[in-house]
């Protein structure tokens, strides 16, 4: 019997009348494409949805999903309201989607037309459709984004949340929202602009202060700088509307479409229908405040500056330890200290001495690291070959169990030592390339010791596979490692 995939997608943007949201849309057309199956007598035995306005594969999972059932080859035909549900992204996705559908002999079904996409006039017909579907889509995202700028421009609020203070309200007799404030938020909002302006205190003291005052964000679990200077930076407190301050910029990273958001200092101000906050002057003067305080940040370095990144944790509130560098004194030594320290009470510390104390642990626990390649290997007194075999097949279990921990740890130590001038100079090396060879253990076997227990006692540090970098020393007693 012939089975069949249902598929419904409906964008955010997507709509049949403007008075029905896109969940209502949707209800609709489940219950059209029900009415559908059930007429038709059509084996539906999956059933996909998705509400999304994905412009490029990656971001649809439930289109990836039926593409992954169709490849099976089990499937007769996607079921779906219209051809354009299928795709209205790129042409090349288009084309993919219609590729996979033919190669699998699997149909699109809609209630107006069946496509056979082997079908040639079928297939052009398709085509069509396609190319209908992202005209269309174009532009629909047109007109919508000139009627959000004029919105913009008529003092309107076109955003979905509000900014601190405010509450977003129905024009009354107009189309649109526009913004009320909210006199408990709004208290607090004029609180941060007079620490700030007047106190001259920092975003991360005002968070502080805030949390002390036990005054709750809007949505976080507690204030933050970065929060409060959103705050600050927000022209919406003095009456405005703005547009293109954050513009949004579409990347292809890895084959999946990233929209990132970027700062525009050339960005559009408009006279907006809500009252303000706060006075200009008092904007202009934190403004100024900002910008004095502002400082450049580090240059971006291929190289690790804290190599316990998310590996160190407070021991009283677990949470993570991050590695600061004080601005007050120029030689001051960087310190781990706890993102929660006011709260918890946990005290900073010296991050060189950290980084020397694991590195030590380390040495430690290299000294007393023993491997044992086998137990009870059964050598006869003609078989020297057989014996060679077995050795060197736990060699490689071996070293397949412990490859992972110890060059993670050998690692670190070469981060750390390369980091830390301060470290002994026992620990300050040249790189050294391990090599594990069976040759000297078959010399081993054939010398007819009887050896079947072979402990390895790293005693130093040993660089393994090519570690670019310095690392502890490591001296191998077994003859099995030679150093280069």
């Amino acid at each position: 019997m012939a089975r069949y995939i249902e598929y419904l997608r409906k964008s955010q943007l997507d709509r049949d009348f403007e008075d029905l949201t896109v969940e209502e849309t949707l209800n609709r057309h489940r219950a059209i494409l029900a009415d559908f199956v059930r007429r038709e007598r059509l084996n539906v035995t999956v059933v996909l949805e998705e509400v999304v306005s994905g412009e490029s594969l990656p971001s649809r999972p439930k289109m990836l999903e039926l593409l992954d059932l169709v490849n099976t080859g089990e499937y007769d035909g996607v079921v779906c309201m219209d051809i354009d549900r299928l795709s209205r992204g790129s042409g090349a996705e288009s084309g993919y989607i219609m590729q996979v559908l033919q190669i699998n002999n699997c149909k699109i079904i809609t209630p107006q037309k069946t496509y056979d996409l082997n079908n040639e006039s079928d297939e052009q017909f398709a085509d069509m459709k396609f190319l209908f579907s992202r005209y269309e889509h174009k532009t629909i995202n047109k007109r919508l984004r000139t009627g959000i700028e004029t919105s913009k421009k008529e003092g309107r609020y076109t955003g979905s949340i509000a900014p601190y203070g405010y509450e977003i309200v129905k024009i009354k007799g107009e189309k649109g929202n526009t913004l009320k404030i909210v006199p408990e938020e709004a208290k607090v909002v004029k609180m941060i602009f007079d620490w700030y302006t007047e106190e001259r205190l920092g975003t991360g003291q005002i968070a502080n202060r805030l949390t002390d005052l036990h005054i709750p964000p809007r949505k976080a679990a507690e204030w933050s700088g970065t929060s409060t200077l959103n705050i600050i930076d927000n022209e919406h407190y003095i009456g405005k509307t703005l547009s293109k301050k954050r513009p949004i910029k579409k990347q292809f990273i890895d084959g999946k479409l990233v929209k990132k958001v970027q700062r525009n200092s050339e960005y559009e101000l408009y006279e907006g229908r809500h009252e303000p906050i706060i006075s200009e002057e008092q904007f202009e003067l934190a403004q100024t405040i900002r910008k004095e305080k502002y400082v450049a940040p580090a240059k971006i370095s291929l190289e690790i500056s804290n190599p316990f990144a998310g590996l160190i944790r407070c021991e009283i509130c677990g949470s993570l330890m991050n590695r600061v560098l004080p601005r007050a004194k120029s030689n001051a030594k960087p310190r781990f200290r706890c993102k929660k320290a006011r709260n918890c009470g946990c005290k900073s510390h010296v991050a060189p001495e950290v980084e020397e104390a694991v590195v030590e642990a380390m040495r430690e626990w290299l000294d007393g690291y023993i491997l044992t390649l086998g137990t009870e290997l059964p050598v006869e007194d003609d078989g020297l070959e057989t014996s060679l075999e077995m050795l060197n097949k736990r060699l490689d279990d071996l070293i397949e169990h412990h490859v992972i921990v110890f060059y993670l740890i050998v690692s670190i130590a070469v981060t750390l030592v390369k980091g830390n001038r301060a470290v002994n100079d026992s620990a300050d090396v040249k790189i050294k390339s391990a090599s594990v060879t069976r040759g000297n253990i078959a010399a081993y076997v054939a010398s007819g010791e009887d050896g079947n227990i072979i402990n390895t006692r790293f005693t130093e540090g040993a660089a393994y596979a090519t570690c670019a970098a310095r690392a502890a020393r490591a001296a191998a007693n077994l003859g099995n490692i030679k150093e280069e």
